[in-house]
């Protein structure tokens, strides 16, 4: 959500009081009374021509000091900052013992902020507290300069300075008038990494002291951010009490919008879509267009949640017609391709993810299209189309997520086509590669079949031994004892087909078969008969294997 912040323009204001410069207007003469009227009326220059020659005259007087401090002052006014600090620091290092001394500190501190040297100017500071007692005035310039300069660091992106500084103000500067806006900077910083604890901490600070706050739409926006930040943490009902309260205290106002908005968040979240969507279309004559956007947006979420594809679709549809310049419209392609996917209108899905993939956009949201493009092709059983994108998205995205899912599609359809070699190409990249894919185990049950239909025995085996290890499965247990039979080691592959539980027809006829041949081998021709005879009366849907058996069983009344 977008946040409005204040533009603060801070001045250093450099005040000269004439009754901390001098004990008395007689204790001058001569030039340097000439210099004094000349300061009093503005004409800077003049006076500090008078102020040189005064020193060449007479370099060793007992108000050097003086005129040195007054000549200093003038250079702050000609904006000469640099020579006014050379100055200056004459009487801080070289004087020390000067009755001067405190107020060329002063102005030697508010020379540095008028350079935006900071550090120099804090460490001054503490320096003159220590010599004499906290003033007030410079307090307030310091936090001023320091807080104009934090938060223009903020704006523009550079965050860790931008806290540091705004630390200063929350630690050491705890009476300055620029606290409770520093607290809500502060907290900004951690709100945009996501740290909701510490930013909650932080607004919660600065809503404390919102009384002292002048600007209402700060205070508006600390109970947003609060609300946000207990919203992330999942506690919805401290969530929904800083909303309402936004929403009570600041009405009409685009604060309350975004309230409102994030309470239809948690209504979602909550499962409570038909309130969730009630609160929305509230919203959705809104003038903002992120509002809008984010209204049409989350009403489409909701639909899709619901399974209502038409009603997302219309949604959807609505944000390209009225937002079409919007930089997060890639987004919304994507998902109507999306909802006519799960529609089976797959011709415009296609369109819709490849008008992304033509877009300038987010890389997460191209590398997606790309996906859901070369999916849609495959489902259209389009393969060679679905290759040369998937091809494309591994090509410009290699650390993809999505990869071990093109792996184990294209090695299901190679697989599926009795392509073996290719197939076990494909499935023996993704478990090597992907072993937490959730697609693992399935593709490893058809990389075994698929060596052992090439008579890879051995290493399908060996894979079977590896898998059961560490895991269980009824069909790779299955495939275990299959490739022992055909490796004719019958004695492994019985003890394995024995303690079988698959309950999938398919693996149960085919592994009581083998069981009925090891069986007949082993001259048990009873326990073999029963076994043939069990595949013709609890099989019939398996017509090879019923055949095989009856055969089987001919022979072995002979």
């Amino acid at each position: 959500m977008n946040t409005k912040l204040r533009r603060g323009v801070f001045v250093c204001f450099i005040l000269f009081v004439f009754s901390l410069l001098c004990n008395s207007q007689e204790n001058i003469s001569g030039r340097l009374k000439m210099a004094y009227e000349a300061h009093k009326r503005g004409m800077y220059s003049l006076s500090n021509i008078q102020i040189e020659k005064y020193i060449k005259e007479s370099p060793g007087a007992p108000d050097i000091d003086y005129a040195r401090l007054l000549y200093a002052v003038n250079l702050l006014y000609l904006e000469d900052i640099d020579k006014s600090i050379e100055t200056l620091n004459l009487i801080v290092k070289k004087k020390p013992e000067s009755e001067f001394l405190k107020d060329a500190m002063s102005y030697l501190v508010l020379a540095y902020l008028k350079k935006t040297d900071l550090t120099s100017a804090i460490s001054l500071y503490s320096d003159y507290k220590n010599r004499f007692s906290p003033d007030k005035f410079l307090e307030s310039q310091i936090a001023q300069v320091i807080f104009s300069t934090a938060t223009a660091l903020f704006k523009k992106g550079n965050i860790n300075k931008s806290r540091e500084l705004l630390n200063l103000i929350s630690t050491d500067f705890t009476s300055s008038e620029y606290l409770p806006e520093a607290l809500y900077y502060e907290g900004l910083t951690y709100y945009q990494e996501n740290n909701f604890d510490r930013a909650s901490e932080l607004f919660k600070s600065a809503s404390d002291l919102s009384d002292t706050i002048k600007h209402k739409e700060i205070i508006a926006d600390i109970y947003l951010k609060l609300g946000d930040c207990f919203f992330n943490k999942k506690d919805y009902s401290t969530a929904e009490h800083f909303f309402n309260r936004v929403r009570q205290e600041f009405p009409d106002t685009i604060y309350s919008v975004w309230a409102s908005f994030q309470l239809a968040l948690i209504e979602k979240r909550k499962g409570n879509l038909e309130k969730a969507v009630s609160l929305l279309e509230g919203l959705k004559n809104s003038e903002e267009e992120d509002i809008q956007f984010r209204v049409l947006s989350e009403l489409a979420n909701v639909k899709m949640l619901q399974e209502k594809w038409t009603e997302s679709e219309i949604y959807l549809k609505e944000i390209t017609e009225l937002l079409p310049e919007e930089q997060n419209i890639a987004e919304i392609y994507l998902k109507l391709g999306f909802v006519n996917f799960n529609m089976g209108k797959f011709e415009d899905s296609i369109i819709y993810f490849r008008k992304v993939t033509d877009m300038p956009t987010k890389n997460d949201v191209k590398e997606s299209a790309y996906f859901w493009l070369g999916y849609t092709y495959y489902i259209k059983n389009l393969f060679d189309d679905s290759m040369k994108i998937w091809n494309k998205l591994q090509i410009e995205f290699p650390e993809s997520g999505y990869i071990h899912e093109i792996l184990f599609f294209t090695g299901k359809r190679y697989y599926e086509s009795a392509y073996y070699p290719a197939a076990e190409e494909y499935l023996s990249d993704l478990t090597t590669r992907f072993s937490e894919s959730p697609f693992y185990q399935t593709a490893m049950e058809m990389l075994i079949d698929s060596k052992i239909q090439q008579g890879k025995f051995n290493e399908a085996i060996q894979l079977c031994e590896d898998f059961l290890e560490k895991r269980k499965s009824e069909t790779i247990s299955f495939l275990y004892g299959k490739a022992l039979f055909l490796l004719k080691d019958f004695k492994k592959a019985k003890d394995v087909l024995e303690k079988l539980k698959s309950v999938k027809p398919s693996e149960k006829v085919e592994a009581t078969y083998y069981l009925a041949c090891i069986y007949e081998k082993r001259g048990e021709i009873e326990k073999a008969q029963e076994k043939y005879l069990e595949i013709i009366t609890f099989f019939s849907d398996f017509p090879h294997w019923v055949k095989q058996a009856e055969e089987n069983l001919k022979h072995l009344k002979k």
